[in-house]
């Protein structure tokens, strides 16, 4: 299931999910790059000219609802006369539909006919079609861009965290030290040592608690402001036309 992240690539998307389904993995991005869509949207001879350069032969068709199970599937419906839907199963009660706007859908025969229009493409790889391996997953740093200072902070943090453990393993041995010398022996100067010891150590675990604290305050607002300021610097740099796409009845000129 793929779904539309602008408003008139619902074709890209339908054509996406059919060519996955035949092994041609491709995203949206690869789609809208080699084929720019006009923000009105786009038509069927449109869909059947990418799915053409796709390598897919296609067959338009206009047929009832009731013979919707004699289609090769998966295959492209029209949809509510504006947009385009993939129709993955007919079965004898509902009819599976992977609608890019909204997901998978399992409709019953009278819902889908107050949608479909009567007319469907259907789609199978051409004698040229080769399958191609998904792209690869994009990582987190590619989203969130450079964080300066991230490494060293993680470091500090990190050096902070063990340097506490240490204060925590320390406390008993000097605890125990002090019954076996101290409580046993009867040794004063060495609770005088131990006493100055053990409130030397509570000071540096608390030092030490705090530093730890502001590092990660730190971190936190540091990262956070600088991958607000990448995201902004991003959308600063898209072309008005994604914004025509993606919200195509919110667009317009600036007020002032």
């Amino acid at each position: 299931m793929l779904l539309q992240t602008e408003a008139p690539e619902c074709g890209l998307a339908c054509l996406a999910m059919i060519a996955g389904y035949y092994g041609h993995h491709l995203d949206l991005a690869t789609l809208r790059g080699r084929f720019p869509l006009s923000p009105r949207g786009t038509g069927l001879a449109r869909v059947i000219e990418i799915a053409q350069r796709l390598d897919f032969a296609s067959r338009a068709l206009k047929l009832d609802v009731d013979q919707l199970d004699q289609l090769r599937t998966p295959c492209i419906l029209h949809w509510n006369f504006n947009h385009f839907v993939v129709l993955k199963a007919v079965t004898s009660k509902v009819v599976v539909i992977y609608d890019p706007a909204q997901g998978i859908r399992r409709l019953p025969f009278d819902a889908l006919s107050r949608s479909f229009t009567g007319v469907a493409l259907e789609l199978w790889p051409a004698s040229s079609f080769a399958p191609r391996k998904a792209a690869p997953a994009v990582k987190l740093r590619m989203l969130i861009g450079p964080v300066s200072g991230l490494s060293r902070v993680v470091c500090i943090v990190l050096v902070l965290a063990l340097a506490l453990e240490i204060f925590s393993l320390v406390q008993p041995l000097l605890l125990r030290w002090a019954i076996d010398e101290v409580i046993v022996g009867g040794d004063r100067d060495l609770l005088t040592v131990l006493a100055l010891g053990f409130g030397l150590l509570l000071i540096m675990q608390q030092a030490t608690s705090a530093m730890r604290a502001w590092a990660l305050l730190y971190f936190s607002t540091n990262f956070n402001v600088q991958w607000r300021a990448n995201v902004f610097a991003h959308l600063l740099n898209l072309p008005i036309r994604y914004f025509e796409l993606t919200c195509p009845h919110q667009t317009g000129p600036v007020g002032t």
